[in-house]
C-alpha cells in the first residue's frame, strides 16, 4: 500500500480532514514501511515461489486510471474489472506471476503512485 492509499485510509478510518502535519506524514512513512514488511514476512513464509498472485484494487470509475493501473501489469497478466452499482468505482482484479515476494511488494508500490487507487 502506497503512502496516498494509507493516508486515505488513515483519513477514513480515523475521521480526519486533510493535513499537512509532518509528524502524520512521517508516522505514515513508518507505518506504511511496517505494512510492507509485514507483508514481505507473510508472503516468504506461506508461499511457494514463483506463483500466481492475485491483486486487487479500487479505483473511481475512470478510464484513465484503469488504464494506468494496467500498464503497471504485463500482458500476460489476467486481468478483470467490474462496475459498482452505482457505477462510481471499479474493482480490478490482476493474476499475475511473480517470482517472490520482493515482487509483489513492488507492483502495490507501483500502483500506489496511482492517485485514488485503493489496493484491498
Amino acid at each position: 500500500m502506497g503512502i496516498n492509499m494509507t493516508i486515505q485510509r488513515y483519513r477514513l478510518t480515523n475521521n480526519h480532514k486533510p493535513t499537512t502535519n509532518n509528524y502524520l506524514f512521517s508516522y505514515l512513512c513508518n507505518m506504511n514501511n511496517d505494512l510492507f514488511n509485514n507483508l514481505r514476512d507473510k508472503l516468504s513464509k506461506e508461499n511457494n515461489w514463483p506463483q500466481v498472485y492475485m491483486f486487487k484494487f479500487i479505483i473511481p470509475a475512470d478510464n484513465k486510471k484503469m488504464a494506468l493501473v494496467e500498464s503497471k501489469f504485463s500482458d500476460e497478466a489476467n486481468i478483470s474489472q467490474k462496475e459498482s452499482s452505482n457505477g462510481k468505482y471499479m474493482s480490478i482484479t490482476v493474476k499475475e506471476v511473480m517470482l517472490n515476494a520482493d515482487a509483489v511488494i513492488q507492483k502495490y508500490k507501483d500502483v500506489s503512485e496511482i492517485e485514488g487507487v485503493m489496493a484491498l
